[in-house]
């Protein structure tokens, strides 16, 4: 009897065999796409906070950009977590994606259709009083020597999912008004 790692060697041959024969290429696996929020899509430093986002050119007639998401965790300083509207506004241009969770203890986030661009992330409760926003002070940790409260800077680019932009600083000062 074939142990599993060998039936599985065997099936991949037979796979790779048969790609072969149609003169196909082989199949290869490819790993899912994540950006963690220390990664060079998150921008953080204050120099680079100013630079505006690189835009591609569209040619008449041509498609344009494939779209990407963000999404991460919804944090709250308080017992549940609040419905809410998320946004993430594009610093070049000031369009903006929102999703508004409508029942209490959603944890997460996804805002799919977003084009490249390099955004920032936010949160306001759908009754408006208090606002939350993916800042320097989330990958901190949120502890008592967690002083930098500014935004990070999110790039998106063409048909990315940037992942693990948690929005979970509700205790600076308050995020930019939710857009119009």
């Amino acid at each position: 009897m074939l142990s599993t790692h060998r039936l599985a060697l065997v099936a991949w041959g037979c796979l790779i065999l048969a790609a072969l024969a149609c003169n196909a290429p082989a199949p290869t696996p490819a790993p899912a796409p994540t950006v963690s929020p220390r990664s060079p899509q998150a921008t953080r430093s204050p120099a680079q906070a100013t630079q505006p986002p690189v835009a591609k050119p569209t040619q008449p007639g041509q498609p344009s950009a494939a779209p990407g998401s963000i999404s991460g965790k919804l944090c709250y300083p308080g017992d549940g977590i609040p419905p809410m509207t998320i946004y993430a506004v594009d610093q070049a241009t000031g369009k903006s994606f929102k999703k508004q969770t409508r029942k209490p203890d959603e944890t997460s986030y996804r805002l799919d259709g977003v084009t490249p661009g390099t955004y920032v992330v936010y949160a306001w409760l759908n009754d408006g009083k208090l606002g939350g926003m993916y800042s320097e002070a989330v990958p901190c940790g949120l502890d008592a020597t967690c002083t930098d409260h500014s935004l990070i800077q999110v790039t998106v680019e063409e048909g990315q999912d940037v992942t693990d932009i948690d929005v979970c600083d509700w205790y600076g000062p308050p995020p930019p008004a939710p857009p119009k």
